[in-house]
């Protein structure tokens, strides 16, 4: 959606995230429906891990998670990348301002 919005083509994000069925499984569960989530590996210098509700109640991220796609995406000149990176970088600016 943030893509969407933003007017960007879809990128790598987008097709991780509409990969078909991911075969790996985490130990983790849905904290809304109790499903284990599935792992989702975003591919860019370094892959970030993501955790995904196999029926649709959100992605879930660890801690340092969304920090390392803002950092990795954010060096992107432009496209999907890049727009993810800038929307969540300014949801979070002043957290990182302080250092968490």
């Amino acid at each position: 959606m943030i893509t969407e919005l933003a007017g960007a083509q879809p990128g790598p994000i987008m097709s991780t995230l509409q990969s078909g069925n991911s075969s790996n499984r985490s130990q983790r569960r849905c904290p809304r429906c109790g499903s284990r989530l599935q792992i989702l590996f975003l591919e860019n210098e370094r892959p970030i891990e993501l955790d995904r509700c196999p029926l649709g109640h959100g992605l879930w991220l660890d801690k340092g998670e969304m920090k390392a796609v803002i950092f990795s995406f954010g060096n992107c000149a432009a496209g999907e990348e890049k727009t993810v990176a800038n929307f969540f970088s300014g949801l979070y600016e002043k957290a990182f301002k302080k250092g968490e």
